[in-house]
């Protein structure tokens, strides 16, 4: 019984990452390669805005929002989503492999949070 619980829970939360991963990607990058992601973007489209390429790269969000989300236990997921979409901000833990070494804080595009809303 416990361990059927313990499956329909693991399905509900893995059909949460897909839905997340499977919002769309920014139409404005030309994609050169996937391995390494490798993209242009009009210059027209950064002037003002963050030069970071994860801010103009909407998979990678949502791959990190998705890496938040495992991170917590699924009572929080509704509140973490909540969090994420109200600030903007997502924290992203930063690694030499198996070396932390700490956590960085991105801004999302505000295409992803209209995204995200969209699930919510």
């Amino acid at each position: 019984m416990i361990k059927d619980l313990i499956k329909q829970i693991e399905t509900i939360k893995e059909q949460l990452y897909s839905k997340i991963l499977s919002l769309p990607e920014n139409n404005e990058i030309t994609t050169i390669t996937e391995s390494p992601k490798c993209f242009t973007i009009p210059f027209s489209k950064v002037i003002g805005k963050p030069l970071s390429p994860e801010y103009y790269c909407y998979k990678k969000q949502y791959q990190m929002i998705v890496d938040n989300l495992t991170m917590c236990k699924i009572e929080k997921f509704d509140d973490t989503l909540k969090t994420i979409v109200d600030t903007g901000i997502v924290k992203y833990g930063v690694s030499n492999t198996a070396i932390i070494l700490g956590t960085r804080t991105f801004r999302l595009n505000p295409e992803v949070i209209n995204y995200l809303k969209s699930i919510l």
